[in-house]
Protein backbone atom coordinates (compact mmCIF):
# COMPACT_ATOMS: atom_id res chain seq x y z
CA UNK A 1 0.00 0.00 0.00
CA UNK A 2 1.20 3.45 -0.79
CA UNK A 3 1.83 5.85 2.06
CA UNK A 4 -0.31 8.96 1.96
CA UNK A 5 1.07 12.47 1.77
CA UNK A 6 0.66 12.72 5.54
CA UNK A 7 3.98 12.42 7.38
CA UNK A 8 2.34 10.02 9.83
CA UNK A 9 3.71 6.73 8.52
CA UNK A 10 0.77 4.84 10.00
CA UNK A 11 -1.60 6.43 7.51
CA UNK A 12 -2.11 4.66 4.20
CA UNK A 13 -4.30 5.25 1.18
CA UNK A 14 -6.94 2.82 0.06
CA UNK A 15 -6.34 0.61 -2.96
CA UNK A 16 -8.53 2.86 -5.07
CA UNK A 17 -6.55 5.95 -4.03
CA UNK A 18 -3.27 4.20 -4.75
CA UNK A 19 -4.47 3.32 -8.25
CA UNK A 20 -5.44 6.93 -8.82
CA UNK A 21 -2.05 8.13 -7.64
CA UNK A 22 -0.30 5.76 -10.03
CA UNK A 23 -2.19 7.25 -12.95
CA UNK A 24 -2.04 10.90 -11.88
CA UNK A 25 1.41 11.27 -10.34
CA UNK A 26 3.52 8.74 -12.13
CA UNK A 27 6.99 8.02 -10.80
CA UNK A 28 9.11 9.71 -8.14
CA UNK A 29 10.19 13.35 -8.52
CA UNK A 30 13.38 13.83 -10.50
CA UNK A 31 13.18 10.46 -12.25
CA UNK A 32 14.36 10.39 -15.87
CA UNK A 33 11.45 8.96 -17.83
CA UNK A 34 12.49 7.42 -21.14
CA UNK A 35 9.41 7.70 -23.33
CA UNK A 36 9.65 5.30 -26.24
CA UNK A 37 13.34 5.63 -27.13
CA UNK A 38 14.13 9.27 -26.47
CA UNK A 39 11.18 10.97 -28.18
CA UNK A 40 9.28 13.71 -26.39
CA UNK A 41 6.48 12.54 -24.14
CA UNK A 42 2.96 13.06 -25.37
CA UNK A 43 0.54 15.23 -23.46
CA UNK A 44 -1.35 12.22 -22.16
CA UNK A 45 1.74 10.84 -20.48
CA UNK A 46 0.75 7.30 -21.42
CA UNK A 47 3.38 4.73 -22.17
CA UNK A 48 3.46 3.84 -25.85
CA UNK A 49 5.31 1.89 -28.48
CA UNK A 50 7.77 0.28 -26.12
CA UNK A 51 9.68 -2.49 -27.82
CA UNK A 52 12.19 -5.17 -27.00
CA UNK A 53 12.84 -8.85 -26.62
CA UNK A 54 14.32 -10.58 -23.58
CA UNK A 55 15.13 -14.24 -23.17
CA UNK A 56 14.97 -14.40 -19.34
CA UNK A 57 18.35 -16.16 -19.15
CA UNK A 58 20.51 -15.67 -16.07
CA UNK A 59 23.04 -13.44 -17.81
CA UNK A 60 20.34 -10.95 -18.80
CA UNK A 61 18.26 -10.95 -15.64
CA UNK A 62 19.66 -7.63 -14.46
CA UNK A 63 17.76 -6.05 -17.35
CA UNK A 64 14.61 -6.52 -15.31
CA UNK A 65 15.71 -3.68 -13.04
CA UNK A 66 15.83 -0.70 -15.34
CA UNK A 67 14.48 2.87 -15.70
CA UNK A 68 11.54 1.64 -17.77
CA UNK A 69 10.06 -1.81 -17.27
CA UNK A 70 10.54 -2.42 -20.97
CA UNK A 71 14.07 -1.23 -21.75
CA UNK A 72 17.26 0.20 -20.28
CA UNK A 73 20.27 -0.46 -18.07
CA UNK A 74 20.10 -1.54 -14.44
CA UNK A 75 19.79 1.16 -11.80
CA UNK A 76 19.24 1.20 -8.05
CA UNK A 77 15.49 0.84 -7.77
CA UNK A 78 13.58 2.82 -5.17
CA UNK A 79 10.35 1.18 -4.12
CA UNK A 80 8.53 4.06 -5.80
CA UNK A 81 9.66 2.56 -9.11
CA UNK A 82 6.93 -0.02 -8.62
CA UNK A 83 4.40 2.75 -9.20
CA UNK A 84 5.88 3.59 -12.59
CA UNK A 85 6.12 -0.06 -13.52
CA UNK A 86 2.47 -0.67 -12.68
CA UNK A 87 1.38 2.38 -14.68
CA UNK A 88 3.32 1.29 -17.76
CA UNK A 89 2.13 -2.30 -17.54
CA UNK A 90 -1.47 -1.13 -17.23
CA UNK A 91 -1.16 0.59 -20.60
CA UNK A 92 -0.12 -2.73 -22.12
CA UNK A 93 -2.77 -4.87 -20.43
CA UNK A 94 -5.39 -4.28 -23.09
CA UNK A 95 -7.19 -7.59 -23.38
CA UNK A 96 -9.19 -9.40 -20.71
CA UNK A 97 -6.54 -12.00 -20.00
CA UNK A 98 -3.78 -9.43 -19.56
CA UNK A 99 -6.18 -7.31 -17.53
CA UNK A 100 -6.57 -10.12 -15.01
CA UNK A 101 -2.79 -10.48 -14.81
CA UNK A 102 -2.44 -6.77 -14.22
CA UNK A 103 -4.93 -7.00 -11.37
CA UNK A 104 -2.77 -9.72 -9.86
CA UNK A 105 0.32 -7.51 -10.21
CA UNK A 106 -1.44 -4.71 -8.34
CA UNK A 107 -2.61 -7.20 -5.73
CA UNK A 108 0.95 -8.44 -5.17
CA UNK A 109 2.08 -4.83 -4.69
CA UNK A 110 -0.43 -4.54 -1.84
CA UNK A 111 -0.10 -8.02 -0.32
CA UNK A 112 2.10 -8.04 2.81
CA UNK A 113 4.98 -10.51 2.94
CA UNK A 114 3.39 -11.84 6.11
CA UNK A 115 0.79 -10.62 8.59
CA UNK A 116 2.11 -7.83 10.78
CA UNK A 117 5.20 -6.99 8.71
CA UNK A 118 6.13 -3.43 7.75
CA UNK A 119 3.85 -1.98 5.09
CA UNK A 120 6.72 -1.53 2.63
CA UNK A 121 7.48 -5.26 2.70
CA UNK A 122 4.99 -6.50 0.14
CA UNK A 123 5.14 -9.66 -1.93
CA UNK A 124 6.11 -7.62 -5.00
CA UNK A 125 8.66 -5.30 -3.37
CA UNK A 126 10.49 -8.07 -1.50
CA UNK A 127 10.58 -10.26 -4.59
CA UNK A 128 12.01 -7.34 -6.57
CA UNK A 129 14.70 -6.70 -3.94
CA UNK A 130 15.73 -10.35 -3.90
CA UNK A 131 15.84 -10.56 -7.69
CA UNK A 132 18.06 -7.46 -7.73
CA UNK A 133 20.40 -9.26 -5.35
CA UNK A 134 20.35 -12.35 -7.57
CA UNK A 135 21.26 -10.28 -10.61
CA UNK A 136 24.04 -8.28 -8.95
CA UNK A 137 25.50 -11.43 -7.36
CA UNK A 138 25.20 -13.44 -10.60
CA UNK A 139 23.46 -16.33 -8.86
CA UNK A 140 22.14 -19.30 -10.79
CA UNK A 141 18.45 -20.14 -10.74
CA UNK A 142 19.18 -23.16 -8.57
CA UNK A 143 21.14 -21.24 -5.94
CA UNK A 144 18.44 -18.57 -5.81
CA UNK A 145 15.75 -21.20 -5.37
CA UNK A 146 17.80 -22.61 -2.48
CA UNK A 147 17.95 -19.13 -0.91
CA UNK A 148 14.20 -18.67 -1.29
CA UNK A 149 13.66 -21.99 0.45
CA UNK A 150 15.82 -20.95 3.41
CA UNK A 151 14.15 -17.55 3.73
CA UNK A 152 10.66 -18.99 3.41
CA UNK A 153 11.37 -21.49 6.19
CA UNK A 154 12.51 -18.64 8.46
CA UNK A 155 9.39 -16.54 7.88
CA UNK A 156 5.98 -17.07 9.50
CA UNK A 157 4.12 -20.00 7.99
CA UNK A 158 1.54 -17.85 6.20
CA UNK A 159 4.07 -15.86 4.16
CA UNK A 160 3.77 -14.95 0.49
CA UNK A 161 7.43 -15.26 -0.56
CA UNK A 162 7.82 -17.21 -3.84
CA UNK A 163 9.28 -20.69 -3.38
CA UNK A 164 11.23 -20.94 -6.63
CA UNK A 165 13.06 -18.68 -9.07
CA UNK A 166 10.43 -19.29 -11.72
CA UNK A 167 7.70 -18.11 -9.35
CA UNK A 168 9.71 -15.00 -8.46
CA UNK A 169 10.11 -14.11 -12.14
CA UNK A 170 6.41 -14.67 -12.68
CA UNK A 171 5.56 -12.28 -9.84
CA UNK A 172 7.61 -9.53 -11.48
CA UNK A 173 6.48 -10.19 -15.02
CA UNK A 174 3.01 -11.82 -15.00
CA UNK A 175 2.16 -10.50 -18.46
CA UNK A 176 5.04 -12.36 -20.05
CA UNK A 177 6.52 -9.08 -21.24
CA UNK A 178 9.94 -9.54 -22.74
CA UNK A 179 12.72 -7.04 -22.20
CA UNK A 180 16.04 -6.54 -23.89
CA UNK A 181 18.98 -4.44 -22.76
CA UNK A 182 19.18 -0.92 -24.14
CA UNK A 183 22.18 1.04 -22.88
CA UNK A 184 21.65 4.65 -21.88
CA UNK A 185 24.07 7.55 -21.90
CA UNK A 186 25.35 8.08 -18.32
CA UNK A 187 24.14 11.68 -18.62
CA UNK A 188 20.69 10.63 -19.89
CA UNK A 189 21.21 12.23 -23.31
CA UNK A 190 20.22 9.29 -25.51
CA UNK A 191 19.44 5.60 -25.56
CA UNK A 192 21.72 3.39 -27.64
CA UNK A 193 18.88 2.25 -29.85
CA UNK A 194 18.05 2.41 -33.55
CA UNK A 195 20.47 4.93 -35.15
CA UNK A 196 22.60 4.99 -31.98
CA UNK A 197 22.75 1.23 -31.47
CA UNK A 198 26.33 0.77 -32.72
CA UNK A 199 27.91 3.87 -31.19
CA UNK A 200 30.58 3.64 -28.49
CA UNK A 201 30.13 7.20 -27.21
CA UNK A 202 27.24 9.61 -26.79
CA UNK A 203 26.90 11.91 -29.85
CA UNK A 204 25.64 14.69 -27.57
CA UNK A 205 28.00 14.82 -24.58
CA UNK A 206 30.72 12.47 -25.92
CA UNK A 207 30.62 10.32 -22.76
CA UNK A 208 31.78 6.75 -23.26
CA UNK A 209 29.09 4.15 -23.60
CA UNK A 210 31.07 1.71 -21.48
CA UNK A 211 32.73 2.21 -18.12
Amino acid sequence: MDQSNCKNENMFDSGEDVHGHLIQRGFMEGYTCWVKHGEQESGSGAAADRSGAHNQEDEDEHDMFIPSPLGGEMVDVDHDLLQDMLRDVEDLAQNERDGMKFIRLVSDSETPLYAGCKAKHTKLSVTLDLMKLKASSVWTDKSFTDLLGILKAMLPVENTLPEKTYEAKHVLCPLGLEVRRIHACPNDCILYHKQYADLDACPVCKASRYK
